[in-house]
Formats: structure tokens, sequence, C-alpha cells
């Protein structure tokens, strides 16, 4: 049985509807879109499952906040701060193996 996995993010929260029209413009608010795109893949992981649902496996997971290269711009002492309550990419990765592999 095949098995697909999408990285999700609680970002998907805060998606609207009214940001649609962002979509076709200049990629900012990056934020917006980022979240369209995490609600986007849930929904199509949701589609497919009741579509392909017993020859596949659809899931999303979300590993959390990481303390990801994602806040390269931010000042030292904010990333300092972030990796101290942030997950680590490595345990964010073992996440993602852990969901690969469960069965």
């Amino acid at each position: 049985r095949g098995r697909v996995i999408s990285t999700s993010s609680v970002m998907h929260r805060t998606a609207s509807t009214d940001k649609f029209p962002l979509v076709d413009q200049v990629r900012t608010p990056y934020v917006s879109l980022y979240s369209l795109s995490k609600l986007s893949q849930i929904l199509m992981s949701t589609a497919l499952h009741r579509r392909y649902g017993e020859e596949v496996s659809f899931h999303c997971f979300n590993p959390g906040g990481v303390a990801s290269d994602i806040w390269r711009d931010y000042p030292a002492w904010k990333r300092r701060l972030l990796s101290l309550v942030l997950l680590s990419p490595t345990s964010a990765a073992e996440t993602m193996v852990a969901t690969c592999l469960c069965e």
C-alpha cells in the first residue's frame, strides 16, 4: 500500500479566501500565501484520500515550530531565543520519518 506524506503547518488556520487574488500577483505578503498553500495541502490530501484511500494513504503532519533557516533574517538575539523554544530541524525530521514508517 502506498503512502503520501505532506508537511503541514498550524498556519493553515490563518488562511483566508480573500487572499486568493494574491496568488496571481507578486508573492507578497508571503505569510498569507504560505497559509493558503498549507490549507491547500490539507484539502488536497483529504480529496485524494476519498478517491484513492483503499490503495494509498494520505497523511499531513505538523512538526511544530522549527528553529530552521527560515529565521535567518531575524536579529541574532531573536534567533537564539527561538532556538531555545522551537524544535531542532533534526527533531522535526524525526517526526516526518516516524510518520513515513508508522503502520
